[in-house]
Formats: C-alpha cells, sequence, structure tokens
C-alpha cells in the first residue's frame, strides 16, 4: 500500500554521487559506480510504495531493493553477504538516475515478484521499513517453554546435538567459551587457522549441491569479535598485514575476486577496529595503515583509507613522512612495463610522499 507522505522515485533520481559517497562510504561507492558502468544491474522495476527493486550480478544473481523514508533517507536491503550500505544498492540507484535522465520509463513490479520476499518484504508491497535484528532473536513461546522444562543436563545434551549437527553452531560455542575463558592465545591460533582454512580453498567444494562456492567469511568475523572483546586488540593487529598478504594471494587466483572482498571486507574492519584499540602509538598506527593501502592491489584497504582521512597528529605524520621516504628509497626502479605490481606500488607510494 502507498504512503502518500513517503518521497518517491523522483527523489530518488536525482540522488547525486557525492550523497551515495556519504551514505555508502568512498570506497563502495565507486565500487558501486563501477558495477554500475560494468552493466551488472538489470531488470529495474519500482514498487507501488515507491521503491526501486533491481538485480545484480556477481558471484550470484543479488536481489536488491532501495528507497527513501518518509524524512527522505535512503535505505536498501539486498541479499548479498555485506554489512551495510552495499555497492549493489549504488549501482541499482546509479542506473536508476542513468535510465530517468534518458528518458527511459521503469516498469512496476508485479506483486508476485520473487524480490519483494528475497529483500525481506511480502507480495503485498508494503513500504521498506524493514528492520532487520541486530542482536540475538528471543526464542518463540513454544521453544522458551521447552528450553525453560529441560535440566542442565538435557540442556547440555541439546547443545551437543546442536554442534554436531550444525557445524556453524560448534564453531560459534567454541568461539564463546574461548572469549569467557580470556584465553588468547588460543583464539589467535584459531584466528590463524581459519584464515588458512578460508585461503587454501579445500573446503570450497559443496559435495550437496556438486559445485564450487566462494569462502564464509562468517566464522573468521566471530573468532575476530571474541578475539577483540578478549582483550587482544594488539594480536588481531599484528596479524593484520598477514591476513591481508593472503587475502591478495586468494584474490589474485579467483574468479570472483570482486564479490569475495564483499565478504572479506567486514573482517578488514575488524583487524582496523583492533589497530585503532591496540596500545600501538598514533604513529604505530598511521604507518600501519599507510603500509597496508600501498600494498593494496585488490581494494582489500579501502576500509583503512577511511582511516587515513580521519586527521591525525601532525608528529605522526611527520614520522610517517620518514617512514614513507624509506620505503621509497629502498624500493626498486621497476624497469619493465609488464611488472604491474611493482607499477602499482611505486606509483601509490609516490602519491601518498607526494
Amino acid at each position: 500500500m502507498t504512503n502518500p507522505d513517503k518521497p518517491d522515485l523522483l527523489h530518488l533520481a536525482r540522488t547525486s554521487f557525492e550523497e551515495l559517497q556519504k551514505w555508502a562510504g568512498k570506497p563502495v561507492a565507486r565500487r558501486g559506480w563501477e558495477y554500475q558502468a560494468e552493466e551488472r544491474v538489470s531488470s529495474v522495476a519500482r514498487t507501488e510504495a515507491g521503491d526501486l527493486l533491481t538485480w545484480v550480478d556477481g558471484t550470484r544473481r543479488y536481489a536488491t531493493r532501495v528507497g527513501l523514508d518518509d524524512r527522505g533517507v535512503l535505505r536498501s536491503v539486498c541479499t548479498c553477504p555485506y554489512d551495510g550500505e552495499c555497492k549493489h544498492a549504488v549501482a541499482s540507484i546509479l542506473e536508476y538516475v542513468a535510465l530517468t535522465e534518458g528518458g527511459t520509463e521503469v516498469p512496476t513490479a508485479r506483486r508476485n515478484d520473487v524480490r519483494l520476499r528475497l529483500c525481506g518484504d511480502d507480495a503485498r508491497d508494503d513500504d521498506l521499513d524493514v528492520e532487520f535484528p541486530v542482536s540475538p532473536v528471543e526464542p518463540d513461546a513454544p521453544l522458551a517453554g521447552f528450553l525453560e522444562s529441560r535440566t542442565p543436563e538435557q540442556l547440555r545434551a541439546l547443545l551437543g546435538e546442536l554442534a554436531e549437527a550444525v557445524p556453524a553452531a560448534a564453531s560459534h560455542l567454541d568461539a564463546l567459551v574461548l572469549r569467557e575463558n580470556h584465553d588468547i592465545a588460543a583464539l589467535q591460533d584459531a584466528v590463524a587457522r581459519e584464515i588458512e582454512r578460508l585461503c587454501d580453498g579445500t573446503d570450497w567444494w559443496d559435495r550437496y549441491e556438486r559445485e564450487w562456492n566462494g569462502p564464509d567469511f562468517d566464522h573468521l568475523r566471530q573468532l575476530m569479535k571474541s578475539l577483540i572483546q578478549a582483550g587482544g586488540e594488539d594480536e588481531l593487529a599484528g596479524m593484520g598485514e598477514p591476513f591481508l598478504q593472503r587475502l591478495s594471494e586468494l584474490m589474485a587466483g579467483h574468479q570472483y575476486a570482486d564479490d569475495l572482498l564483499g565478504g572479506a571486507e567486514g573482517c578488514v574492519r575488524l583487524v582496523l577496529e583492533a589497530v585503532k584499540k591496540s596500545s600501538w602509538s598514533p604513529a604505530e598506527r598511521l604507518i600501519w595503515a599507510l603500509d597496508v593501502t600501498i600494498d593494496d592491489e585488490y581494494n582489500l584497504a579501502d576500509v583503512v583509507g577511511e582511516y587515513l582521512e580521519v586527521r591525525h597528529a601532525r608528529e605522526s605524520w611527520n614520522i610517517a613522512a620518514e617512514h614513507l621516504l624509506d620505503r621509497l628509497d629502498e624500493m626498486p626502479v621497476v624497469l619493465s612495463r609488464r611488472d604491474f605490481s611493482g607499477q602499482f606500488a611505486r606509483r601509490s607510494l609516490v602519491q601518498l610522499v607526494a
């Protein structure tokens, strides 16, 4: 049912790229612009509620829904794994802007459009005010009553059965135990093992669906969160550069590297959070951010670039500048035009020094 007070798609068509950068962040907005330019957005349709539906192609086809709430604030829902305003939503808005500027009429979506269901709505097509829970959902009444009636021994048995049947639940419980015990060393080892498991590619074959899937970073994010909550910020910060190096190796050999980035970005944000909370000096944090940005060939460190845009003390920048000059002096001159990696690193470093 249409809300007469809700801003319509005409307002969405006037959205500027600068507004999208503020909404989703500059790195995400840039990737969204690239997606739209690569013609990955298709089947654009409008809903009776004044929202926009699209399909956006990546490793999989993602259903995306964007619109404006009653205050004119951008809202989006997407079936991709990214936690936040994603590049698919940005690409969808830019595609709609391009269509309207070109005079192309956007059709109305059918009431049984599958994207309405995939994006958290039903076939009646209400408005976009769909809030996803960010905290654990309370069990429904029958389940709550059942659990309350169990003895501690029976609950332990139930958890054991759950852990055996659902590997993700077992991993989550393991992380909780380590966190509650403040076992930083064990959590650090668990993070390192999970990074290697994800990056070696051996677990990507789904023997039930008989297809290859990309790595799922959910468990790694949970372990990293637990390590931070247990007080292991320094430990996770120290793992940051090796982790990004392994991700770069993974991206170099992955057919759908760009979509792999969406799953890994949450982990990179947690590493950055650990660096900011670590016992490192402000200059050491700044140097770390500069180094990973220089060495980043696959936009893995875009979120770290946001940290560099924050104001830092002049003293920290003076120390960092000396470090950059030392790196430039030590860097060999690139003679071969085919040495793309060397060209990229030297160009990035020169731009920062300049």
